[in-house]
């Protein structure tokens, strides 16, 4: 009997693939072993056939923790529901009576078999191309957020450089996929899709050849082609997941100052309720807070920053590299002045 706190069903139902063209065991897990299997180089097949692939199958049915698998353990740890035990709920496998669940699972034959098989799901990674920098994101998914941390020297990957979907044997991967008749459903993420070239082209070719299955994406929704659209009709299901932090128009812009501060051990919190300017400026001052920063569209265009400091009624306007040098400078002992 496997063991409760190990086993995990995604790899083996669920293929990944991640931005780089990577063949992965999960989309939680962003990073490969180094095992060399790579859409631009191998076939569907060939990863499901890999010695690899059969040995973390074959340690998931073990009583040791997988390092790649550490985020689940971590949440689990911390009471959460993560995402191993989710997608063992799946196939009706129960955390609180696994071992009667997994007997009684009708996939728990195929679980045991390690043996090659073919995925109903396919779970693409189509890079960091977006038209946004939220808060939440990182710069595997947003190009925005990429571009900043280059800027500011902080440690990324070339992300738009090495897309397996730009490679030419993308499309025969995509075809080897569709060829299967198992195939039940294929998950697109990463960066902004809409406004990915290519994901038009994958669109396209999967839902000409398999519009009986289900088609599901990850999109901020702040584009729309009717191209697109036109696509999307063709599938017998379509789930658009919506990952946005706000329409606001200087958002960007406030994220890339905090990124800045942070970079400068600077602490700041940001305020975005749905309150006036004034409200809020009156609100912090009462409590005390040192300093105030104003972002507007005018800041956002300028690549500026209003500043109020505490007790003073007047307001500067600073390029941001120049605030960040004033705020040093006062936070420094007066010996090292």
């Amino acid at each position: 009997m496997p063991n409760k706190n190990i086993f995990c069903n995604v790899p083996r139902y669920q293929g990944h693939v991640y931005w780089d063209g990577t063949f992965g065991y999960c989309c939680v897990i962003h990073t490969a072993d180094g095992h060399g299997y790579n859409v631009k180089s191998n076939t569907a097949k060939e990863w499901l056939q890999s010695h690899e692939l059969k040995e973390f199958k074959q340690k998931l049915l073990g009583d040791e923790k997988l390092s790649p698998c550490d985020l689940c353990y971590r949440e689990e740890d911390q009471g959460f529901i993560s995402k191993r035990q989710n997608e063992n709920l799946k196939s009706a496998i129960w955390p609180s009576e696994f071992d009667r669940s997994f007997n009684e699972s009708y996939t728990r034959d195929k679980f045991l078999n390690i043996d090659p098989s073919t995925y109903k799901e396919w779970h693409l990674d189509s890079g960091n191309e977006c038209n946004l920098a939220c808060k939440m994101c990182n710069p595997y998914a947003s190009s925005k957020i990429e571009t900043m941390y280059k800027k500011w020297g902080m440690p990324t990957a070339d992300t738009s450089k090495t897309l397996w979907m730009n490679h030419p044997n993308a499309k025969n991967f995509v075809k080897e996929i569709c060829d299967n008749e198992q195939l039940k459903r294929v998950h697109i993420m990463g960066g902004e899709p809409l406004i990915q070239p290519n994901f038009k082209n994958i669109l396209k070719q999967v839902s000409e050849s398999r519009p009986d299955i289900s088609f599901s994406f990850v999109s901020n929704s702040t584009k729309y082609d009717s191209d697109i659209a036109r696509y999307l009709e063709k599938f017998a299901s379509v789930d658009i997941e919506l990952s946005l932090e706000t329409v606001d128009s200087v958002n960007d812009y406030i994220l890339e100052i905090k990124e800045y501060l942070d970079k400068n051990g600077i602490r700041n919190e940001i305020d975005i309720r749905n309150e006036k300017i004034g409200y809020k400026i009156r609100e912090h001052s009462n409590n005390a807070i040192p300093i105030i920063i104003v972002i507007g569209n005018q800041e956002k265009e300028n690549k500026t920053v209003a500043v109020r400091y505490l007790g003073s009624k007047n307001q500067e306007v600073l390029e941001l590299e120049q605030f960040v040098a004033n705020v040093s400078s006062k936070c420094l002992a007066p010996d090292m002045v």
